[in-house]
Protein backbone atom coordinates (compact mmCIF):
# COMPACT_ATOMS: atom_id res chain seq x y z
CA UNK A 1 0.00 0.00 0.00
CA UNK A 2 2.86 2.41 0.76
CA UNK A 3 4.48 1.55 -2.58
CA UNK A 4 1.24 2.03 -4.51
CA UNK A 5 0.55 5.39 -2.85
CA UNK A 6 4.10 6.59 -3.62
CA UNK A 7 3.71 5.53 -7.26
CA UNK A 8 0.47 7.48 -7.60
CA UNK A 9 2.06 10.57 -6.05
CA UNK A 10 5.00 10.36 -8.42
CA UNK A 11 2.85 9.90 -11.52
CA UNK A 12 1.37 13.36 -11.05
CA UNK A 13 4.86 14.89 -10.97
CA UNK A 14 5.94 12.79 -13.94
CA UNK A 15 3.20 14.27 -16.07
CA UNK A 16 3.72 17.87 -14.94
CA UNK A 17 7.42 17.79 -15.83
CA UNK A 18 7.17 15.31 -18.71
CA UNK A 19 4.81 17.47 -20.76
CA UNK A 20 7.53 20.14 -20.79
CA UNK A 21 10.07 17.64 -22.16
CA UNK A 22 8.09 15.56 -24.66
CA UNK A 23 5.56 16.50 -27.33
CA UNK A 24 2.32 14.57 -27.58
CA UNK A 25 2.11 13.11 -24.09
CA UNK A 26 -1.34 12.88 -22.49
CA UNK A 27 -0.73 10.64 -19.47
CA UNK A 28 2.06 9.77 -17.00
CA UNK A 29 2.34 6.43 -18.79
CA UNK A 30 3.10 8.28 -22.04
CA UNK A 31 5.96 10.09 -20.29
CA UNK A 32 7.39 6.83 -18.92
CA UNK A 33 7.16 5.23 -22.38
CA UNK A 34 9.02 8.16 -23.95
CA UNK A 35 11.74 7.91 -21.31
CA UNK A 36 12.12 4.21 -22.12
CA UNK A 37 12.18 4.56 -25.91
CA UNK A 38 13.40 8.01 -27.04
CA UNK A 39 17.00 7.92 -28.40
CA UNK A 40 17.63 11.35 -26.85
CA UNK A 41 17.24 9.73 -23.42
CA UNK A 42 20.47 7.72 -23.87
CA UNK A 43 24.11 8.72 -23.47
CA UNK A 44 26.16 9.39 -26.58
CA UNK A 45 29.41 7.92 -25.23
CA UNK A 46 31.38 6.73 -22.24
CA UNK A 47 33.22 10.06 -22.21
CA UNK A 48 29.97 12.02 -21.99
CA UNK A 49 28.79 9.77 -19.16
CA UNK A 50 31.91 10.38 -17.09
CA UNK A 51 32.04 14.12 -17.78
CA UNK A 52 28.43 14.62 -16.74
CA UNK A 53 29.17 12.85 -13.45
CA UNK A 54 32.28 14.95 -12.82
CA UNK A 55 30.45 18.20 -13.60
CA UNK A 56 27.50 17.24 -11.39
CA UNK A 57 29.67 16.43 -8.39
CA UNK A 58 31.73 19.59 -8.76
CA UNK A 59 28.53 21.64 -8.79
CA UNK A 60 27.10 19.83 -5.78
CA UNK A 61 29.89 21.05 -3.48
CA UNK A 62 28.93 24.72 -3.81
CA UNK A 63 25.75 24.96 -1.66
CA UNK A 64 26.77 22.41 1.00
CA UNK A 65 27.49 25.08 3.61
CA UNK A 66 23.82 26.09 3.59
CA UNK A 67 22.74 22.53 4.47
CA UNK A 68 25.54 21.05 6.64
CA UNK A 69 28.27 22.18 9.03
CA UNK A 70 30.20 18.87 9.04
CA UNK A 71 31.92 17.85 5.81
CA UNK A 72 34.08 14.94 4.62
CA UNK A 73 37.79 15.68 4.51
CA UNK A 74 38.46 13.29 1.63
CA UNK A 75 37.70 14.55 -1.89
CA UNK A 76 35.26 12.64 -4.09
CA UNK A 77 36.76 11.12 -7.22
CA UNK A 78 34.85 9.77 -10.23
CA UNK A 79 36.12 6.63 -11.95
CA UNK A 80 34.66 4.12 -14.40
CA UNK A 81 33.91 0.65 -13.05
CA UNK A 82 37.00 -1.50 -13.81
CA UNK A 83 36.77 -3.21 -17.20
CA UNK A 84 37.14 -6.69 -15.72
CA UNK A 85 33.89 -6.33 -13.75
CA UNK A 86 31.80 -3.82 -15.70
CA UNK A 87 29.62 -6.38 -17.50
CA UNK A 88 28.24 -7.70 -14.21
CA UNK A 89 28.51 -4.67 -11.94
CA UNK A 90 25.59 -2.42 -10.91
CA UNK A 91 25.09 0.92 -12.70
CA UNK A 92 27.01 2.85 -10.01
CA UNK A 93 28.40 2.48 -6.50
CA UNK A 94 30.49 4.33 -3.94
CA UNK A 95 33.61 3.29 -2.01
CA UNK A 96 34.57 5.40 1.03
CA UNK A 97 38.21 6.40 1.53
CA UNK A 98 40.63 4.02 3.22
CA UNK A 99 41.91 5.09 6.64
CA UNK A 100 45.55 5.00 5.50
CA UNK A 101 44.85 7.55 2.77
CA UNK A 102 45.62 5.15 -0.09
CA UNK A 103 42.15 5.66 -1.61
CA UNK A 104 39.95 8.75 -1.71
CA UNK A 105 36.19 8.52 -1.59
CA UNK A 106 35.31 7.23 -5.06
CA UNK A 107 32.13 7.26 -7.13
CA UNK A 108 32.34 4.37 -9.60
CA UNK A 109 30.17 4.73 -12.70
CA UNK A 110 29.49 1.73 -14.95
CA UNK A 111 30.19 2.97 -18.47
CA UNK A 112 29.76 -0.44 -20.16
CA UNK A 113 27.67 0.07 -23.33
CA UNK A 114 27.06 3.68 -22.34
CA UNK A 115 24.88 4.25 -25.41
CA UNK A 116 22.24 1.90 -23.97
CA UNK A 117 21.99 3.69 -20.61
CA UNK A 118 19.63 6.44 -19.50
CA UNK A 119 21.08 9.94 -19.47
CA UNK A 120 18.18 11.22 -17.35
CA UNK A 121 19.63 9.34 -14.36
CA UNK A 122 23.01 11.11 -14.54
CA UNK A 123 22.40 13.68 -11.81
CA UNK A 124 20.13 11.77 -9.42
CA UNK A 125 22.54 8.82 -9.30
CA UNK A 126 25.50 11.15 -8.68
CA UNK A 127 23.63 12.89 -5.85
CA UNK A 128 22.77 9.50 -4.33
CA UNK A 129 26.18 7.87 -4.61
CA UNK A 130 28.35 10.94 -4.07
CA UNK A 131 27.19 14.37 -2.84
CA UNK A 132 25.08 14.92 -0.78
CA UNK A 133 24.64 11.14 -0.59
CA UNK A 134 27.13 8.43 0.29
CA UNK A 135 30.25 10.61 0.08
CA UNK A 136 28.81 12.45 3.08
CA UNK A 137 27.27 9.63 5.10
CA UNK A 138 29.93 6.97 4.48
CA UNK A 139 32.99 9.20 4.45
CA UNK A 140 32.00 11.28 7.47
CA UNK A 141 31.51 7.92 9.24
CA UNK A 142 34.99 6.65 8.28
CA UNK A 143 36.56 9.92 9.44
CA UNK A 144 34.85 9.95 12.87
CA UNK A 145 37.05 9.85 15.94
CA UNK A 146 36.39 8.03 19.22
CA UNK A 147 33.65 5.72 17.97
CA UNK A 148 33.79 1.92 17.62
CA UNK A 149 34.93 0.62 14.24
CA UNK A 150 31.54 -0.91 13.46
CA UNK A 151 30.02 2.57 13.44
CA UNK A 152 32.65 3.69 10.94
CA UNK A 153 32.45 0.81 8.51
CA UNK A 154 29.08 -0.92 8.98
CA UNK A 155 25.50 0.32 8.90
CA UNK A 156 21.99 -0.96 8.37
CA UNK A 157 20.85 -0.79 4.75
CA UNK A 158 17.75 1.17 5.74
CA UNK A 159 19.90 3.94 7.23
CA UNK A 160 22.56 4.10 4.51
CA UNK A 161 20.29 3.70 1.48
CA UNK A 162 17.55 5.71 3.14
CA UNK A 163 20.07 8.56 3.27
CA UNK A 164 20.98 7.94 -0.37
CA UNK A 165 17.34 8.26 -1.48
CA UNK A 166 16.74 11.22 0.82
CA UNK A 167 19.77 12.87 -0.81
CA UNK A 168 18.24 12.60 -4.29
CA UNK A 169 15.30 14.69 -3.06
CA UNK A 170 17.48 16.95 -0.92
CA UNK A 171 19.48 17.81 -4.03
CA UNK A 172 16.26 19.13 -5.53
CA UNK A 173 15.77 21.41 -2.50
CA UNK A 174 19.37 22.53 -2.93
CA UNK A 175 18.62 23.59 -6.52
CA UNK A 176 21.14 21.16 -8.01
CA UNK A 177 19.12 19.58 -10.84
CA UNK A 178 20.05 21.30 -14.06
CA UNK A 179 16.98 20.70 -16.26
CA UNK A 180 13.64 18.94 -16.61
CA UNK A 181 15.18 15.81 -18.14
CA UNK A 182 17.24 15.32 -14.98
CA UNK A 183 14.15 16.04 -12.88
CA UNK A 184 12.45 13.16 -14.69
CA UNK A 185 15.41 11.03 -13.67
CA UNK A 186 14.86 12.00 -10.04
CA UNK A 187 11.23 10.95 -10.28
CA UNK A 188 12.11 7.80 -12.21
CA UNK A 189 14.54 6.64 -9.56
CA UNK A 190 12.01 7.38 -6.82
CA UNK A 191 9.37 5.38 -8.73
CA UNK A 192 11.86 2.51 -9.06
CA UNK A 193 12.23 2.38 -5.26
CA UNK A 194 8.46 2.62 -4.74
CA UNK A 195 7.97 -0.29 -7.16
CA UNK A 196 10.30 -2.35 -4.98
CA UNK A 197 7.84 -2.17 -2.10
CA UNK A 198 5.04 -3.44 -4.32
CA UNK A 199 7.03 -6.18 -6.07
CA UNK A 200 8.79 -7.59 -3.01
CA UNK A 201 5.62 -7.88 -0.96
CA UNK A 202 3.62 -8.86 -4.04
CA UNK A 203 5.82 -11.85 -4.84
CA UNK A 204 6.65 -12.99 -1.31
CA UNK A 205 3.38 -12.18 0.41
CA UNK A 206 0.67 -12.22 -2.24
CA UNK A 207 1.74 -14.81 -4.79
CA UNK A 208 2.70 -12.56 -7.70
CA UNK A 209 4.58 -14.27 -10.54
CA UNK A 210 7.94 -13.07 -11.82
CA UNK A 211 6.34 -11.98 -15.09
CA UNK A 212 3.63 -9.99 -13.31
CA UNK A 213 6.29 -8.23 -11.27
CA UNK A 214 8.37 -7.34 -14.34
CA UNK A 215 5.31 -6.03 -16.20
CA UNK A 216 4.34 -3.86 -13.21
CA UNK A 217 7.89 -2.52 -13.01
CA UNK A 218 7.99 -1.47 -16.65
CA UNK A 219 4.51 0.08 -16.50
CA UNK A 220 5.20 2.22 -13.45
CA UNK A 221 8.84 3.31 -13.80
CA UNK A 222 11.14 4.20 -16.71
CA UNK A 223 13.40 1.22 -15.99
CA UNK A 224 14.92 -0.53 -19.02
CA UNK A 225 13.62 -4.05 -19.72
CA UNK A 226 16.88 -5.83 -18.87
CA UNK A 227 17.20 -3.98 -15.56
CA UNK A 228 13.58 -4.81 -14.71
CA UNK A 229 14.47 -8.49 -15.02
CA UNK A 230 17.74 -8.20 -13.07
CA UNK A 231 16.08 -6.21 -10.29
CA UNK A 232 13.09 -8.54 -10.03
CA UNK A 233 15.43 -11.53 -9.71
CA UNK A 234 17.24 -9.67 -6.94
CA UNK A 235 13.99 -9.28 -5.01
CA UNK A 236 13.19 -12.98 -5.48
CA UNK A 237 16.61 -14.02 -4.17
CA UNK A 238 16.90 -11.49 -1.33
CA UNK A 239 13.46 -10.89 0.23
CA UNK A 240 12.97 -7.59 2.02
CA UNK A 241 16.39 -6.07 1.33
CA UNK A 242 15.30 -3.67 -1.41
CA UNK A 243 12.32 -2.49 0.66
CA UNK A 244 14.75 -0.93 3.12
CA UNK A 245 15.73 1.85 0.67
CA UNK A 246 12.35 3.53 0.41
CA UNK A 247 11.38 2.79 4.01
CA UNK A 248 14.61 4.41 5.22
CA UNK A 249 13.98 7.48 3.08
CA UNK A 250 10.43 7.83 4.38
CA UNK A 251 11.62 7.53 8.00
CA UNK A 252 14.28 10.26 7.57
CA UNK A 253 11.69 12.52 5.93
CA UNK A 254 9.23 11.77 8.75
CA UNK A 255 11.81 12.63 11.43
CA UNK A 256 12.70 15.85 9.64
CA UNK A 257 9.03 16.91 9.51
CA UNK A 258 8.71 16.10 13.20
CA UNK A 259 11.75 18.24 14.06
CA UNK A 260 10.53 21.10 11.85
CA UNK A 261 7.06 21.05 13.39
CA UNK A 262 8.23 20.85 17.00
CA UNK A 263 11.11 23.32 16.76
CA UNK A 264 9.51 25.90 14.47
CA UNK A 265 11.83 28.92 14.17
CA UNK A 266 14.51 27.09 16.14
CA UNK A 267 14.85 24.38 13.47
CA UNK A 268 18.13 24.59 11.52
CA UNK A 269 18.43 22.14 8.64
CA UNK A 270 22.23 22.15 8.92
CA UNK A 271 22.20 20.81 12.46
CA UNK A 272 19.48 18.29 11.67
CA UNK A 273 21.61 16.82 8.87
CA UNK A 274 24.70 16.83 11.08
CA UNK A 275 22.74 14.94 13.75
CA UNK A 276 21.68 12.29 11.25
CA UNK A 277 25.29 11.70 10.16
CA UNK A 278 27.39 12.41 13.24
CA UNK A 279 27.43 8.87 14.68
CA UNK A 280 28.17 6.89 11.54
CA UNK A 281 26.44 3.60 10.88
CA UNK A 282 23.32 3.27 13.02
CA UNK A 283 19.83 1.79 12.75
CA UNK A 284 16.54 3.62 12.20
CA UNK A 285 15.31 3.14 15.80
CA UNK A 286 18.57 4.62 17.09
CA UNK A 287 18.23 7.49 14.60
CA UNK A 288 14.71 8.14 15.86
CA UNK A 289 15.96 8.28 19.46
CA UNK A 290 18.73 10.66 18.39
CA UNK A 291 16.31 13.03 16.66
CA UNK A 292 13.95 12.98 19.64
CA UNK A 293 16.89 14.02 21.83
CA UNK A 294 17.92 16.61 19.21
CA UNK A 295 14.44 18.16 19.44
CA UNK A 296 14.55 18.32 23.22
CA UNK A 297 18.03 19.86 23.22
CA UNK A 298 17.18 22.52 20.63
CA UNK A 299 13.90 23.53 22.27
CA UNK A 300 15.76 24.90 25.29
Amino acid sequence: EIGLSEIERLKKEFFEIGKNVFDGVDTPEDVIHKMQTEPSMRYESKEQMLQLAIDTIERSYKPLGEWFTVFPKSPCKVLPVPAESEQHAPPAYYYPPLPDGSRDGTYFLNTYKAETKSIFEAESVAFHEAIPGHHLDRTIAVELQDVPNFQKYVASTAFVEGWGLYSEQLANEMGLYSNDVQQLGRLGNDAWRACRLVLDTGMHGMGWSRDKAIDFFKANSPIEAINAEIETDRYIAWPGQACSYKMGQLKIEELRRKAENELGDKFDIRYFHDEVLCDGGITLPILENKIDAFIVNHKS
